[in-house]
């Protein structure tokens, strides 16, 4: 048995542990901006590399948490955690979640989904590059264009 640190839960089994722990990891990073995004590939890229091992199993509950904290990921690792989770994801569901980062003002993680999904006829670009430039975040905006 294994307990998480700062948590009451207990897992049945070490896979439950290391991945529970590591969707949670990834989860804090993301929404720390000042993480590099590097550390959360790492992070992320470890998990997948154990799951393709067979060193973690992936259970049909894995997915389920993974899908719920599919949102507080951070744009450019969205692909790879889809990926190596083995999530079903349909388009539409990245497109509700590009709306909602334009929404919440998050425009580098909408500019990153729009170009990582090739949203650009759904979208502004002209408007969310102006806002990206606003931000001082001209490499994003000259990567979009």
């Amino acid at each position: 048995m294994h307990q998480l640190i700062f948590t009451k839960e207990l897992y049945a089994c070490e896979d439950d542990y290391f991945f529970y722990f590591t969707i949670n990891m990834l989860e804090a990073c993301s929404i720390r901006y000042n993480v590099p995004v590097l550390v959360i590939r790492i992070a992320l890229n470890h998990l997948g590399f154990m799951i393709q091992d067979g060193a973690v199993t992936i259970k049909p509950e894995h997915q389920k948490y993974a899908m719920d904290k599919l949102g507080a990921i951070r744009s450019e690792v969205i692909h790879d955690y889809v990926k190596h989770l083995k999530l079903q994801v349909s388009s539409d569901y990245f497109l509700d979640l590009t709306r909602q980062y334009l929404d919440a003002s998050r425009y580098v993680d909408a500019a990153t989904c729009i170009m990582k999904f090739g949203f650009y006829d759904k979208f502004d670009i002209l408007e969310l590059c102006i806002s990206l430039v606003d931000m001082n975040k001209v490499q994003q905006a000259k990567m979009l264009v």
